[in-house]
């Protein structure tokens, strides 16, 4: 999946980010050096962002990239309000948006990511995330949206 967005990417002739021309390296897909990155402040001039209030769910603010410099502590201030992003960069991992937060109960820090990713995945992301990236089990959670032939997987992640 990743690697088939990676080449559709690529034949689109767009100029890359740092992270995307290191992928592409690794799989071959460019030669080494052969790109040069995109300056890593203009990644998301062109999302959509908006601060919302979580009981509400009133718009706070809508803003570009300027409300991501606020430092992530800025949510255990505001334990009210979540972040929404979405970004066409996000097509590249097939995630429609990413949403930040903090728990009222717990005070944790959550990241909830709209993957586009069918049911039957799921074992295979748990296997993923437990493994790879060594999360416990009851760190996150896997939710699919049964009413779409592409379910989505939200994963919430406590920090």
């Amino acid at each position: 999946m990743l690697k088939t967005n990676m080449e559709k990417l690529l034949k689109k002739n767009e100029s890359l980010f740092a992270e995307e021309i290191k992928y592409a390296e690794k799989l071959g897909l460019i030669e080494e050096g052969a790109l040069s990155g995109r300056d890593p402040a203009e990644r998301f001039e062109d999302a959509y962002i908006e601060l919302t209030d979580k009981e509400t769910e009133q718009m706070v603010s809508k803003g570009g990239a300027e409300v991501l410099r606020q430092p992530v502590s800025y949510f255990k201030k505001n334990m009210n309000q979540f972040l929404y992003v979405e970004s066409k960069w996000f097509e590249l991992v097939d995630a429609d948006a990413v949403v930040l937060e903090v728990d009222d109960v717990f005070r944790n820090y959550q990241a909830l990511l709209g993957l586009k990713l069918q049911k039957k995945f799921g074992e295979a992301l748990n296997q993923l995330l437990q493994e790879k990236f060594e999360f416990p089990k009851k760190d996150y959670s896997l939710v699919f949206d049964g009413g779409r032939e592409s379910g989505i997987s939200i994963c919430r992640l406590r920090h």
